[in-house]
């Protein structure tokens, strides 16, 4: 970042200063000011960006508003930090950062309201990869619905409605595909498209001849180099797997490992499922230096005691490349359900075949092995799954 300056406005009044260049200007507003709000007198706010460059910090002292002044040279990832001066708290809004004007309103009263803020802007690359988040926003949550109505419809026996909702979430899947295609073709010539195709999470061989289409500009710009490195990883790894949710209603893939508790290799596969008697079996997968999974299985754990009786099976399927740590994590965290491992860490297959991107996850399966849910960690689900 090259020659921040830094503008208080006070009560109405500002102090300007303008170098000759092209600037990014970011004014930061206040509305709601209340004692027991989130903003304090005292508090700092400072914008940074992708290349760990910070602006000065301006203090809040009760002003109306705050402006930074700076410019970049060329558009990259930034964002306005609130660092709280009382509790330790601090706040981050995410900036596509160029040369252009922002406005950012922030109600002080509440930020855990879910639009705590406003945001303008006259950036072109920052409108268009803010248009496409909240596309798929709204896409995401139209499908998280249709997952839990689908494992409802399932767990009641109703094929006829489940299989309606699987039809249901394909179109979601198009959808998404279609707004990534429409938003390629309208924007050649903008640099956000890059940074929104370098983030595309399924293969579709319709985006990277979109993607030949963008401007010389946008490709060989960093973001499109890394978009295009993207699409080819996609392509390629989608060769040989399937998404997730495309093993929903399907029967399970089977498990292959070893048993924790002793060198005895096991396959788990629908025939495994059906001779347990339970109603539904979580295949949880995970890691011993993935905290988040240790913390999420050792809070399970009571549940789970409570709930074994009442048809509540849990595998879990470990995906550490040396069976030592994996051996102590089970063990240290009184892990009381099945636990397997191919020890062969982010090479199994079974992690492939399931699709494994990101740990903590899980898949739920019914009686028969059949995948009725994904990434269903509530317990209050848990429980009317077993209900039904």
């Amino acid at each position: 970042m090259k020659k921040v300056v830094i503008i208080c406005m006070c009560w109405g009044l500002s102090i300007i200063a303008f170098s000759q260049e092209k600037q990014y200007r970011i004014v930061v507003k206040f509305t709601n000011i209340v004692d027991t709000g989130f903003v304090h007198k005292g508090d700092k706010f400072f914008i940074s960006s992708e290349n760990d460059s910070k602006s000065d910090p301006i203090i809040y002292e009760g002003q109306d508003s705050i402006v930074f002044i700076g410019n970049v040279d060329k558009p990259c990832v930034g964002g306005l930090h609130h660092k709280s001066c009382c509790n330790g708290y601090s706040a981050y809004i995410k900036i596509l950062l160029e040369n252009a004007y922002y406005c950012i309103t922030i109600k002080a009263d509440d930020i855990k309201a879910e639009n705590y803020y406003t945001f303008n802007t006259t950036s072109a690359t920052h409108n268009l990869w803010k248009s496409c988040m909240q596309s798929l926003g709204k896409i995401g949550k139209k499908k998280n619905n249709l997952n839990n109505l689908y494992t409802d419809y399932e767990t009641k026996g109703d094929t006829q409605k489940a299989d309606s909702v699987l039809n249901e979430i394909k179109s979601i899947e198009i959808e998404k595909k279609k707004m990534y295609i429409e938003a390629g073709k309208r924007n050649p010539d903008n640099l956000g498209i890059a940074y929104v195709y370098a983030g595309i999470s399924d293969y579709e061989k319709e985006y990277m001849e979109i993607f030949k289409t963008f401007s010389p500009e946008v490709r060989n710009s960093e973001w499109g180099k890394r978009a295009q490195q993207h699409l080819e990883k996609l392509e390629k790894y989608a060769q040989t797997n399937n998404t997730k949710e495309m093993l929903l209603g399907n029967k399970m893939p089977p498990l292959q490992g070893v048993l924790a508790n002793s060198n005895e290799q096991l396959t788990i596969d629908t025939d495994y499922i059906k001779k347990t008697g339970k109603k539904i079996t979580i295949i949880d997968f995970w890691a011993s230096w993935c905290s988040p999974c240790r913390k999420v299985n050792k809070e399970f754990i009571p549940f789970y005691i409570e709930h074994k009786e009442k048809g509540l099976g849990v595998i879990s399927f470990g995906l550490d490349s040396d069976k030592t740590p994996w051996l102590e994590a089970i063990v240290k965290d009184k892990l009381p359900w099945i636990n397997i491992s191919d020890v062969l860490g982010q090479r199994s297959p079974v992690a492939k075949v399931y699709n494994i991107e990101r740990i903590p996850s899980n898949v739920v399966v019914n009686n028969q092995g059949k995948i009725i849910g994904i990434d269903i960690f509530d317990e209050e689900k848990i429980k009317e799954l077993l209900k039904k």
